[in-house]
């Protein structure tokens, strides 16, 4: 018999054995004939199994009066109750060893009660076996008084971002620090748990709520952790507070941020506590989604230090409006609207720690990547501007991606509602300093002291940013001086806390967050910034992340669209306040009973690999804008890696750098793959990746198989990768989702895609490598082995998150360098016919290349803008709506029959437009096309309805000096294909503009 089981016999039967089972001091020995259990009679030919059924099943429901325990004992038993039964009785659930010493009063021996085999119980009939009832209920639950010692404690982990999960029946870990080492005394009498969900009490951050406004906010708790004065269950020690934290025993191991540890040790806070708490000693803790909370004279230490840290450490911005109570809240989100007003009393900015307590032996994960939280997006979202200004033309305000709105889409979406919990994988913001209403929160404020309360009651959002100049205005900044008075710092992360807290307190599940390279940027940029004197695009996609074309992105923002206002953006202290908001930890390995989860934060710097332009110039060029992360992995890392690896436990690992990325320009069809010559090498297959220590990691993937899975984003792009060994070459290889079968003995590496941006796609090229699709989540689902089994897009169903096939085109036009037709044309006319005309006819010959695109042409619109307003001419066939694209084709060219069919007066008007627009340095014609495709990815993938507008310069040309006849014809107006003309705009519609 091993030394396990001697303890759990010796637990069973001695003094006070019973407070395992049901948390309550018991008396004195005889314990196997006190009043805290009933026995059972076995009848001839009972199993344990028969038992414990009949226990369960029978008419008097003896099984309302079993401990709550055994529930748990029969979840965490795989519904085997007879399992209880043994180790209630025997001390084991292995049926062969049992210490026949200690069974003899139940009426055992081992000759008639053990088989041959060993393996088996034989009853005889006439034996005894006992089972616990459910007690009392005590004191425990009574509504008491403030905690009157003062003992000051803040729980490092769990943390809000970095939660605990803890199977049922095992042990909670905590890292606490305090100003003196804890007992388990003081950890009884400070520590509470609550439930988030509970119905009959305050929900939680009702309590933070209350708390805030009441000195003596917590009330009503249990008068101890445990319901009781003993402190069983219940061990403390404490730990050196060093760069990295090892939990062995739990299986636990943390890099807290250094920063954060330094500011609490001057308060006095700088010993580190160990504290384990064994679940079966807590009466009435079952499975499900808890707060901790560390309760001192009244108050939640942590509560006070976080929203004072707000201020003086430079967390929020100062013009950062606050709750009437003086404290900060969230604000609530409500998809696709202006929500940074919302302050809601529901989402209190305060110390949280959320616990699960689960019977599952492996959790399945959603794992978002690159959420981008940007407030500037909520304002924009207002714009009237359009490109072309015409009533049957949207706003492209009304077109625009929000990504917050994405974000919290997905969040709460049904298909979720078999995962656990949330992974998220970095870039949280897309910088530190974003849009706040400052403007007209001044307005307001200069309104109530001239005493014109009514007025400033008044003044709102959408009617003070009522025009897209003003909101130019607002979003629109050049310089660091510009930032700091438009914007406020940390907007972003205010947003992202309310969502998270909202989601706890909705679908009870835990969030984990690492880092990624944006969350330490801490001044914005244009939404189509440029370098090189305005030549070459930095970031080429921010446009299609909005869901908008270049020209769109431009009109909507204003003319500081191109701004970068710092080079080297990148800046460390930044990310330090995602730590001190969110989780202590930089770093983190957090274990369940067979499973163990590794976060990798970014790390201090970045670099760009790739700065060689491309493309034609201004007009086109553009840099590769993904970063490796250059300062990863550290030496801490690498221990957590190591540390991680021993524990012998299926790992997930999730960072924001990737393992293998391959670039946008390889399509993914057809499984691409490469020879990986060198850890160390930069190449097309690892675009983002980590530079330090790579063998580190690559060996527990490539040699070792140590690693389930490695999940990442950054890459916006989704992809499942593999390394692989052929003989001597080591492999890198791509594959669809649906393939996981062909990877199942190699680690799977998961690049996700982008879950607030809108995400890239490249198949078989098309759109010139520049596909779109639809921001998602992936669902990650674990076998009864810790397997990964299934990987599952789950998609936004925002309807502003679904790509528009004009921005797939835009970017296969401008970046691509495309072309959609090579004229576009009227027949030719004399002066004569063009008086009589009642319909023109034209003819446009595309391209090679955008019939390969298997695209069709539903609608071709001419408008026509002018001081008093803008004409539209739509082009049909035969007198119907343009619906098909007719293929009259000659050598590799192919045409459009259509006409222009109105009445003379119609005519006449657009041939007066015509010539009004010709020469003019602010012509105002624009085209509009609506395309759709018979290909069924581009049809299910993307908004085919939402047209392509864009700037045209009309011609009127001779097609022979002796023929007399001339003919109309387009072009697209190269100098406004990306940049408007804000003149034109102005001068046509100053009151919009």
């Amino acid at each position: 018999m091993d030394n396990t089981e001697l303890l759990w016999i010796k637990k069973l039967f001695e003094e006070n054995s019973f407070d395992w089972v049901y948390g309550y001091t018991l008396p004195k020995k005889p314990c196997l004939s006190d009043k805290y259990k009933k026995r059972y009679i076995v009848k001839a030919g009972d199993t344990l199994e028969s038992i414990a059924n009949d226990i369960v099943g029978n008419k008097e429901n003896l099984y309302a009066d079993i401990s709550p325990k055994f529930k748990n004992y029969q979840k965490s038993s795989n519904n085997e109750p007879w399992k209880f039964f043994a180790e209630y009785n025997y001390g084991t659930s292995v049926q062969a060893k049992i210490n026949w010493v200690c069974c003899e009063s139940h009426g055992f021996n081992e000759n008639s009660n053990i088989s041959p085999d060993k393996k088996t119980y034989k009853f005889n009939g006439g034996e005894v076996l006992y089972y616990p009832i459910r007690q009392p209920i005590l004191s425990g639950t009574e509504k008491i008084g403030i905690v009157t010692t003062d003992v000051p404690g803040y729980i490092l982990f769990p943390s809000f971002a970095t939660p605990s999960i803890v199977q049922s029946g095992g042990k909670i870990s905590l890292m606490i620090l305090s100003k003196e080492a804890l007992t388990p005394s003081m950890v009884n009498s400070h520590l509470k748990i609550v439930s988030w969900s509970d119905p009959d009490g305050e929900s939680v951050c009702k309590i933070k709520d209350i708390s805030f406004n009441d000195p003596e906010g917590y009330k009503g708790y249990k008068k101890s952790l445990t319901g009781r004065p003993t402190t069983a269950g219940i061990s403390c020690s404490t730990v050196e507070i060093s760069e990295t934290i090892i939990d062995k025993e739990a299986g636990n191991a943390f890099v807290p941020d250094i920063e954060l540890i330094s500011s609490l040790k001057k308060i006095g806070l700088s010993t580190l506590n160990k504290v384990c708490i064994d679940l079966c000693y807590l009466n009435d803790i079952a499975d499900g989604f808890y707060n901790l909370f560390w309760i001192n004279l009244g108050q939640e230490l942590e509560d006070k230090i976080l929203q004072q840290r707000l201020v003086d450490e430079n967390i929020l911005g100062k013009r950062i409006q606050k709750h009437s109570n003086g404290y900060y809240y969230s604000w609530e989100v409500e998809e696709n609207s202006f929500y940074l007003e919302n302050i809601s009393e529901s989402l209190p900015i305060a110390g949280y720690h959320p616990l699960l307590i689960t019977n599952k032996e492996y959790c399945n994960y959603a794992h978002l990547g690159d959420l981008h939280c940007v407030s500037r997006l909520s304002l924009l979202k207002l714009s009237k501007a359009k490109v072309i200004d015409h009533d049957n033309i949207d706003t492209i305000g009304s077109l625009i991606n929000d990504y917050v709105s994405t974000v919290k889409n997905l969040l709460f979406q049904k298909e979720l509602e078999d995962v656990d919990a949330f992974l998220i994988s970095g870039d949280l913001i897309d910088f530190m300093y974003n849009f706040y209403p400052v403007q007209m929160i001044e307005e307001r404020e200069k309104l109530r002291r001239e005493g014109k309360n009514e007025d400033a009651d008044r003044l709102a959002f959408d009617n003070y940013y009522n025009t897209p100049g003003k909101i130019w205005d607002a979003v629109g900044v050049n310089n660091r001086d510009d930032t700091r008075e438009k914007y406020e710092l940390g907007v972003d992360l205010v947003t992202l806390y309310g969502i998270i807290l909202e989601l706890y307190q909705k679908v009870n599940k835990p969030v984990f967050i690492v880092t990624g390279n944006h969350d330490a940027y801490e001044y914005p940029y244009g939404v189509s910034p440029r370098v090189l004197f305005g030549q070459i695009k930095a970031n080429a996609g921010i446009p299609a992340d909005m869901n908008l074309t270049f020209h769109e992105a431009i009109l909507v923002y204003g003319k500081y669209f191109d701004a970068v206002i710092n080079t080297g953006n990148f800046s460390p202290k930044m990310m330090s306040i995602v730590y001190k908001l969110f989780t202590p930890m930089t770093d983190y390995v957090i274990s369940g009973k067979k499973w163990s989860m590794i976060g990798f934060g970014w790390g201090s710097s970045e670099v760009i690999q790739d700065m060689i332009p491309r493309g034609q110039g201004k007009w086109g060029g553009f840099l590769g804008h993904l970063p490796t992360a250059s300062g990863s992995l550290t030496q801490k890392q690498v221990e957590l890696m190591n540390f991680v690896v021993n524990l012998n436990k299926k790992i997930t690992l999730f960072s924001h750098f990737t393992i293998l990325s391959f670039e946008q320009s390889i399509s993914s069809g057809g499984n691409p793959s490469g020879k990986l010559t060198s850890f160390a090498e930069f190449n097309k297959r690892n675009a983002g990746t980590f530079e330090l220590q790579r063998r580190e990691i690559l060996k527990y993937i490539v040699d070792d198989q140590k690693i389930e899975i490695a999940l990442s984003g950054h890459a916006h792009r989704r992809g499942l990768y593999a390394i692989s060994t052929i003989g001597k070459d080591v492999i890198e290889q791509m594959f669809s989702f649906s393939e996981i079968d062909k990877v199942k003995n190699s680690t799977k590496i998961v690049v996700s895609d982008s879950s607030g941006p809108i995400s890239k796609y490249n198949e078989k090229g098309e759109f010139a490598n520049n596909g779109l699709c639809t921001p998602s989540i992936t669902k990650v689902i674990y076998n009864d082995n810790g397997e990964v089994a299934a990987l599952e897009k789950i998609s936004s169903t925002n309807a502003n998150a679904k790509p528009r096939l004009a921005v797939a085109l835009d970017y296969w036009y401008i970046i691509g360098e495309k072309n959609f037709f090579e004229s576009f044309r009227s027949k030719e006319y004399t002066e004569r016919e063009l008086k009589n005309l009642s319909k023109i006819e034209f003819e446009i010959e595309l391209t090679e290349d955008f019939w390969n695109l298997e695209i069709i042409c539903e609608k071709i619109v001419i408008f026509a803008q002018g001081l008093n307003g803008c004409d539209e001419y739509q082009l049909m066939i035969q007198g119907k709506p343009l619906q098909v694209l007719i293929n009259s084709s000659k050598k590799k060219y192919f045409y459009i029959n259509a006409d222009l069919a109105y009445n003379e007066k119609n005519i006449r008007l657009f041939l007066k437009q015509i010539k009004k627009n010709l020469g003019e340095e602010m012509s105002c014609m624009y085209l509009s096309f609506i395309y759709n495709s018979n290909a069924a990815r581009i049809k299910d993938e993307y908004n085919c309805k939402s047209p392509y507008n864009f700037k045209a310069q009309v011609s009127w040309k001779i097609s022979g000096f002796f023929t007399g006849k001339s003919f109309i014809a387009f072009e697209r107006d190269n100098a406004c294909k990306e940049i408007p003309d804000f003149k034109a705009k102005s001068k046509h519609n100053p009151k919009i503009y």
